[in-house]
């Protein structure tokens, strides 16, 4: 400090005076996000300031405690498995000299032994370095961890990773990333869900509204058959931003690879999810020779009115297996000919245009 006046001036300097103490900052991320049971997830702590002390709460009872200058690497960045399902609170509890902080992500770990992986295929159009795969790559705390598309009827399509037919029933969406920086007016709003099994003809399944707020919602809904999800993002927050923005994007459902449609006293028809079919068909009965079940497959490429029918060597009906009328899809009846006797027969098809016969032989 220097003092002056007309007689002079004075100048007084205090060394080490004054210490500043960097506060303490807790903050961490973590991979993967969701999972099956038995899934682990690796977290980093990125934490700041003079922190001595370090306390993990996992969200499942599980602890870690640390101190500073005594542990490894691997217990500052720990891995953990979660083995039952649910959906967890993690937090990071630091302090020390700098004093103390805690950083909480709410439900931020998924476990549901029916979530199912999703792989990007088609969609409206997005901001550079902002796209659609975004939303299903497991992480809501890198910078541009999110999708920016154009607000006006934003779109894409997902198919199940393992590429077999679902039975979906819940989603779950992240509107922002896990610290807040997408604008406000820029956050989805209003959303539909659109579900396929040829990623041609689509029907909707829900309609749902984002809450804006920084945390997962989960979506419930009747389970329906999809190999296919069309998310469609009807607004944004802001009604005239340019844009639209998701944090993630998470489906869950069980594969399925039949569904039972009808059963009579001949034995019971179903579909064989997830087919594509293009052509008729009537396939071998499997097992040939039989006793006393086999199954008959058929291939019917549009909508149409079946008639499967089983008829002896005289040319006399014995049995009717299918008489509806059934979608594009493969079908398998399951036939039941205990109350016949052992003998060449044979089964017809009646579909459309489409007539055809086989031969097949029961051996009791």
């Amino acid at each position: 400090l220097t003092a002056t006046n007309v007689t002079g001036s004075d100048t007084e300097t205090k060394t080490d005076y004054i210490v500043i103490v960097k506060g303490a900052l807790a903050n961490f991320t973590m991979m993967p996000l969701v999972g099956i049971p038995g899934t682990e997830v690796q977290f980093t702590n990125n934490s700041g300031g003079l922190i001595t002390h370090w306390l993990w709460n996992f969200g499942d009872g599980e602890q870690l405690g640390l101190r500073h200058g005594t542990i490894s690497n691997e217990k500052v960045h720990p891995a953990h498995i979660y083995e039952q399902g649910g959906e967890y609170t993690v937090s990071l509890k630091g302090w020390g000299q700098g004093g103390e902080s805690t950083q909480t992500f709410e439900d931020m770990v998924c476990i549901d032994s029916t979530w199912a992986e999703l792989e990007f295929m088609d969609g409206s159009d997005v901001a550079d370095s902002y796209g659609w795969e975004k939303v299903l790559d497991n992480d809501l705390f890198s910078q541009k961890s999110y999708v920016a598309a154009q607000n006006d009827a934003a779109w894409a399509v997902f198919g199940f990773a393992d590429t077999t037919m679902h039975l979906l029933d819940k989603v779950r969406l992240h509107a922002n990333d896990a610290f807040g920086r997408i604008f406000r007016n820029n956050l989805a709003k209003d959303f539909e869900l659109w579900v396929s099994v040829d990623n041609v003809s689509y029907e909707k399944c829900y309609s749902g509204t984002l809450s804006q707020k920084m945390a997962w919602e989960t979506f419930v809904f009747e389970p329906v058959g999809a190999k296919y999800i069309k998310l469609v993002i009807l607004s944004a927050v802001g009604e005239s931003s340019p844009k639209v923005c998701l944090g993630e994007f998470q489906a869950f459902g069980i594969p399925v690879t039949e569904v039972s449609l009808s059963k009579n006293s001949q034995g019971l028809l179903s579909m064989v999810m997830g087919e594509l079919v293009t052509d008729y068909a009537l396939t071998q009965n499997y097992p040939n020779p039989f006793n006393p079940e086999t199954t008959i497959s058929f291939d019917v490429p549009e909508q149409a009115q079946v008639k499967l029918a089983v008829f002896n060597v005289t040319g006399q009906k014995v049995a009717d297996l299918v008489n509806r009328e059934v979608n594009a899809g493969r079908y398998k009846f399951s036939f039941d000919a205990h109350q016949l006797p052992s003998g060449v027969y044979f089964y017809r098809i009646e579909a459309g245009h489409f007539n055809a016969t086989k031969r097949m032989l029961l051996i009791k």
